[in-house]
């Protein structure tokens, strides 16, 4: 699976605060078909959407600047016309998690980097 994890280092994906693990798991995100991975979301899911709406790609790393224009951008449309511009099928509430995801990045300063996991 490949995943944009939130993180405070490009190098280590787990390299998250006690409080930044709470922020995530409080705010309950699903931005996985099949799993509940609280502080990533599937790139292959919401590159698209995410690379149209921002103009920046969820591949590599991203700077917390970068994310922050990222959220910016996604917190300009409501869930609904989200929905609308992904045309794949995707919910509002998937929405809804995937700018709470961008916003609990932006509030704890933290970047993106994207993995190749295997199950």
């Amino acid at each position: 699976m490949l995943c944009a994890y939130a993180t405070r280092n490009p190098e280590y994906i787990m390299a998250l605060t006690p409080e930044d693990w709470e922020a995530f798991a409080k705010a309950c995100l699903r931005l996985h078909r099949d799993e509940l991975f609280e502080f990533s979301l599937s790139v292959v899911d919401y590159e698209s959407l995410v690379l149209r709406v921002t103009g920046i790609s969820l591949w590599g790393s991203t700077s917390p600047q970068e994310v922050r224009e990222m959220a910016e951008a996604l917190n300009k449309y409501p869930p609904q016309e989200l929905v609308k511009l992904c045309g794949r099928g995707y919910t509002e509430e998937e929405m809804e998690s995937l700018q709470r995801f961008f916003n609990i990045c932006v509030q704890r300063g933290l970047g993106l980097v994207t993995r190749l996991e295997f199950a």
